[in-house]
């Protein structure tokens, strides 16, 4: 989750994963993991799926998991427009980083237009 200097948490959380976790969260985790969604959607939080792999790279499987890729693929995707869960596939852990403060940044804008915007009415 981000936290802000005003001690401000906003309703966000980062799931990150590497590839051969998304099939495990997926599959023998689903049960445990699609709780934490509903409890998140009652919460009003939105969830962010940080995947450390490309979705080329999940589409060759793992070698840990009897799911086939494209089940994975159809999953995340079902959970992105049933649920409004995102998914964004990353190159490495650097790139999961800065798409986190990248995205602070632009709440943080945000939310002082939005300030602002209170203050003039």
């Amino acid at each position: 989750m981000l936290k802000f200097s005003d001690n401000h948490i906003p309703p966000i959380v980062f799931e990150r994963k590497e590839l051969f976790e998304i099939f495990g969260t997926l599959s023998q985790g689903y049960k445990r993991f699609h709780k934490e969604i509903l409890r998140a959607k009652d919460k009003q939080i939105q969830v962010i799926i940080l995947v450390n792999g490309t979705l080329t790279q999940l589409l060759q499987g793992s070698p840990f998991s009897k799911r086939s890729p494209d089940s994975i693929i159809k999953q995340i995707f079902t959970l992105m427009i049933k649920y409004n869960i995102w998914t964004a596939f990353m190159v490495s852990r650097e790139e999961m980083a800065e798409f986190i403060y990248q995205y602070g940044l632009a709440y943080a804008r945000q939310r002082e237009k939005n300030k602002v915007k209170e203050l003039n009415k």
